[in-house]
């Protein structure tokens, strides 16, 4: 977001929160404005969007932090993709696979989505659960995934409210795999017998 675009977001916050900006010298709601502008790479209109979605929905009366305002753009985001899968959600797409998990565990894998097949690792894990006994994958390997699941998409989400030149700069392995999804041969997130 450039600078310009910035100080019209904090225009419609100073409007729909007074209060917060009573007293601030141009100079601060200058320096404000840039580092808004520093902390969001996503279009204006998102941002503009998010904010304006963040005052009409919150019942406090607190003026948005940038983290607020990142929390929106990511819900937006997931509610554009059809929302996030919840963890039981999650688990039941590996229930499934599991059922053809001893012979065809590639083609099932290859199926889950990117953050499921992170947390497994690869085929190999759904083949080594398909053979483990019900009650054990229905109880234990169930609570150990959902954990795995909740964990892992909160942590996706929170690298991905960071700014791109962030996550280059200091994640640039995460980024990567981020982008790439999971590859053959990464370590599950618990071992097959868990």
């Amino acid at each position: 977001m450039e600078l310009k675009q910035a100080l019209q977001v904090l225009a419609v916050l100073k409007a729909a929160y007074p209060q917060h900006y009573r007293g601030l010298s141009d100079g601060d709601i200058r320096a404000m404005a840039t580092l808004w502008a520093s902390m969001f790479e996503e279009p204006f209109a998102d941002v503009m969007q998010a904010v304006k979605a963040h005052i009409v929905t919150d019942a406090r009366g607190f003026c948005p932090t940038i983290g607020a305002v990142k929390e929106q753009l990511a819900r937006m985001r997931e509610s554009r993709r059809g929302g996030a899968l919840t963890e039981h959600e999650a688990w039941e797409l590996v229930r499934q696979a599991l059922k053809n998990g001893c012979y065809g565990a590639q083609q099932e894998f290859a199926k889950l989505p990117p953050v499921v097949q992170k947390i497994l690792g690869g085929p190999s894990q759904l083949r080594d659960w398909a053979l483990l006994p019900d009650e054990q994958v229905g109880t234990v390997i169930a609570s150990n995934f959902m954990r795995s699941y909740r964990a892992r998409a909160a942590w996706e989400s929170d690298v991905e409210k960071l700014p791109a030149s962030v996550r280059r700069e200091f994640l640039p392995d995460v980024a990567r795999r981020l982008q790439e999804g999971a590859q053959e041969g990464e370590q599950p997130a618990f071992p097959a017998g868990a």
